[in-house]
């Protein structure tokens, strides 16, 4: 795993829009604290780094060059209108497209010799995409949008031509969801399993997740067809809960970046 630094020095070297950090041990406690609370700072390791809730997320595959990138915007807040815990990935949007013009995609690609994923997140800042953070590989909870994307039939295909390059061209749309149970993290799964009907997908952490492709782009149906089969007064009733805000902030986060001419 990259370093806060490591991945600052990366973002400089492929000319990212890197925002005004602050070393985090240069302050005192009051002032460290008063970061910690500030939705307009994220602190990760020793840095202090300026954030939005406007920020999406750049995959793209590197071998012998980049292939295959792809738009993720994840919500990550457990509970509805941004409650509760922050999680690594929750309510996760995902389409083909690019936000970094081509040098930066070349210059990333000549930093990192092995094969392999690598996720760019970026926050929009005064109409300005700045730089976040960088990490080898992805969310688990994106590995069920790059096999969808790509029309893959299963992730055994989906490795084998992800490593030869022979994946067709990401099309459509995809979204998922978390499903948990109250109180969380006791029973989940078995809870959840106690619903025949309900199409749910295994995650690699432990945690099931509702999951709806479409070739086409309209966010906010698809969304509408996920909840559908989730709002089953039963399931409810017995124990089923998941975050209904899904796509809020995918279509927040697309305008916004429309506006700013990136998307």
């Amino acid at each position: 795993m990259l370093s806060t630094r490591q991945g600052i020095a990366i973002a400089i070297k492929s000319k990212f829009n890197v925002p005004e950090f602050k070393i985090y041990d240069s302050y005192l406690p009051e002032q460290q604290d008063k970061y910690h609370k500030d939705p307009d700072y994220a602190v990760m390791d020793d840095i202090v780094l300026p954030v939005s809730d406007i920020d999406i997320d750049q995959v793209i595959y590197i071998k012998d060059g980049y292939h295959y990138p792809i738009l993720f915007i994840n919500d990550k807040s457990l509970l509805s209108g941004g409650q509760g815990a922050i999680l690594p990935a929750n309510l996760v949007t995902s389409f083909p497209g690019k936000i970094l013009r081509p040098i930066q995609f070349k210059n990333l690609a000549a930093i990192f010799e092995e094969p392999g994923y690598v996720t760019i997140s970026f926050s929009l800042i005064n109409d300005i995409l700045c730089y976040k953070s960088i990490q080898n590989g992805v969310h688990p909870d994106y590995v069920l949008h790059l096999i969808a994307l790509h029309d893959e039939n299963s992730p055994e295909w989906f490795h084998y031509n992800l490593e030869s390059l022979k994946l067709p061209e990401p099309k459509g749309t995809a979204v998922s969801a978390r499903l948990y149970t109250y109180p969380y993290g006791i029973g989940n799964m078995e809870t959840i399993e106690q619903f025949p009907g309900l199409d749910a997908t295994l995650l690699i952490d432990g945690c099931y997740a509702a999951f709806q492709y479409s070739k086409k782009s309209d966010v906010k149906r698809l969304w509408k067809s996920l909840y559908e089969q989730l709002r089953d007064p039963y399931m409810i009733h017995n124990g089923l809960v998941f975050n209904p805000d899904g796509g809020i902030k995918a279509r927040r986060v697309i305008k916004a970046l429309k506006r700013a001419d990136i998307l």
